[in-house]
């Protein structure tokens, strides 16, 4: 009995310790400079630690940046991609707020509105992912669809007038 109960809380103790690794922030960065160093990227910027910019070539902005921060303390990885649609929060028509929650819903991607002290709002598209799940297929996969969805937002706001 006492084999099996060392047994057990051997192996309970691995795992614990394994996922303790697992989620850690610095197991999370290094997990996302390995996807970055698999994929042949170059880490753009390095706002603040635990924070990296990726920046790709854009047709409608020229170069938008992936921004990739290390949140709930390893546990998750947030990917967000701005938008470059610049407006008062006054000035921003209702079907722009309509689009937004539209695209929300049934999507993996959340869309965000936020206001600068000055009364600017500004647009991003955000997704949030586990740590344990990244590999460089799903960091690859999750910056193209930002990328993507940013992209598709700006070139529709400025069919529409609102971006130059």
């Amino acid at each position: 009995m006492s084999f099996l109960n060392e047994l057990v809380e051997g192996v309970a103790s691995d795992v614990l310790s394994a996922v303790s690794e697992r989620l850690s922030y610095t197991a999370a960065s290094k997990l996302i400079e390995t996807c970055c160093q698999q994929l042949g990227w170059a880490i753009d910027e390095r706002p603040s630690p635990g924070r990296i910019g990726l920046h790709f070539n854009d047709r409608v902005i020229r170069i938008r940046t992936v921004l990739v921060s290390i949140v709930e303390g390893g546990t998750m990885v947030s990917f967000t991609v701005g938008s470059a649609v610049n407006m008062t929060a006054k000035e921003i028509p209702a079907n722009v707020l309509g689009y937004m929650l539209e695209r929300n819903s049934g999507r993996l991607v959340a869309w965000h509105v936020s206001i600068g002290d000055d009364g600017s709002a500004y647009f991003a598209v955000n997704y949030r992912a586990l740590t344990p799940g990244l590999n460089p297929g799903v960091f690859k996969m999750l910056c193209q669809m930002l990328l993507q969805e940013a992209s598709e937002f700006d070139d529709r706001m400025r069919k529409a007038g609102v971006l130059q």
